[in-house]
């Protein structure tokens, strides 16, 4: 039983948009929300005393005019997050306040079956955090990014290319090709390729602690992805089949060294899966279906005692899927959920890995919307069957759950 785990929220937003005539439109967004969290341990721990408190605030202005075959947008936001987490029992005090400035310009320009699209993104991040080797960082980022997109009835060619600016690391360029073929109206194939990058966060470069420790040497990650699929059939029955094959390298891994968690560029990871997505309608009834197999493994060891290569990565299921019915009867429907998830693994061992078992979820809904009245009421009920399940190791979840919601449009 979970007796330390209350939840105090509130949030505010405010949206308005002014369209000054017929081709330019403004808008003001402001989001706001507080969360006050009792934060509980794991199933080992008797007692805690470990608190955590939100505090958010972004803004978010934009431009958007259109003129014939010509679309200018600009966005210009601002986002602040204050975060505080306390266990006066572990003495430990964390507070952090992260800034950022982010300036988007996008144009575009459609001239027969042809899209032109051309764009900037410029992003300022201060964060100041009490855990860090220097508890002041600040960081710049500008990215141009340009693609070409080239439609018909039965063939459709997406072409991106991207390139970063920053202050600690170099990024090289990052391009994107996509294709896509309608061979008649029942079989559509597509393809694609890309390079992903991602830099180590400031967490990874920085943090200082008594039992961890970041890494300013660390490399950002680098990846390839290909994937091909084919979908098949009409709008009302249809099913889609993608395959993808993924290498990541540089990736970087949190692991002890001498009692000390540490990160570093140790990983080579193969990503290689299958995608099955169907649709069914029938009169009012529905049934959608999507199934994933998934086979993650590092292709290196990161220590002589490390035995997870060719092994699945921890907390990653091979398999996945989710099927939902759904029947709608004038302003009634319910829908009917099942999702399963297979085993993960939690830990190596030379013989046998320490796993997580697999488990099936059942959730069931009711939503009405009332005809004279501008009224939805929506109730739900998750885990229907009040499984016991664990997705990481010593944190259970919840049972059965009641859940209603009303919504009022004015």
């Amino acid at each position: 039983t979970n007796n330390y785990g209350s939840i105090k929220s509130n949030s505010r937003n405010f949206d308005i948009q002014y369209k000054y005539n017929l081709n330019t439109i403004i808008s003001f967004n402001y989001w706001a929300s507080d969360l006050d969290r009792e934060v509980p341990q794991n199933m080992t721990i008797s007692f805690s005393d470990a608190k955590q408190f939100d505090k958010s605030n972004r803004v978010l202005l934009s431009l958007n005019h259109t003129l014939d075959s010509f679309i200018f947008k600009f966005k210009q936001a601002y986002l602040q997050e204050d975060f505080l987490y306390t266990e006066p029992i572990k003495n430990i005090y964390s507070n952090y306040l992260a800034e950022s400035f982010i300036s988007d310009i996008d144009f575009k320009f459609l001239y027969n079956k042809y899209l032109f699209n051309i764009g900037s993104s410029f992003i300022k991040n201060n964060l100041n955090n009490n855990n860090y080797i220097l508890s002041n960082q600040e960081e710049l980022n500008l990215s141009i990014f340009s693609s070409l997109q080239y439609k018909s009835n039965y063939f459709s060619l997406n072409s991106v290319i991207r390139k970063e600016w920053q202050t600690t690391f170099y990024v090289p360029l990052i391009p994107l090709i996509a294709f896509e073929s309608k061979l008649n109206k029942y079989i559509n194939i597509r393809a694609k390729f890309n390079q992903n990058f991602r830099s180590p966060t400031f967490n990874d470069r920085f943090w200082m602690s008594s039992g961890s420790r970041g890494n300013v040497d660390l490399r950002p990650e680098s990846a390839l992805n290909k994937e091909v699929g084919i979908d098949l059939g009409s709008n009302k029955k249809n099913i889609s089949l993608t395959a993808y094959h993924l290498n990541i390298y540089d990736m970087i891994l949190w692991q002890p060294e001498n009692d000390i968690w540490t990160p570093n560029n140790v990983q080579e990871v193969l990503s290689r899966g299958i995608e099955i997505s169907t649709n069914i309608i029938i009169n009012k009834s529905s049934l959608n279906g999507k199934y994933s197999y998934v086979n993650s493994a590092s292709q290196k060891p990161t220590t002589d005692l490390d035995y997870s290569v060719g092994r699945q990565l921890r907390y990653t299921p091979k398999h996945k899927g989710v099927a939902i019915f759904t029947h709608k009867h004038e302003n009634t429907s319910i829908s009917f959920t099942t999702l399963f998830t297979g085993e993960v693994v939690t830990s190596y061992s030379l013989n046998d890995n320490k796993t997580l078992d697999s488990f099936i979820l059942m959730d069931l809904s009711l939503n009405h919307i009332f005809s004279d009245l501008p009224v939805t009421i929506q109730a739900k009920i998750k885990n229907l069957m009040n499984t016991s399940y664990v997705t990481y190791e010593n944190y259970p979840n919840p049972g059965r759950e009641y859940l209603i919601n009303m919504s009022l449009s004015i």
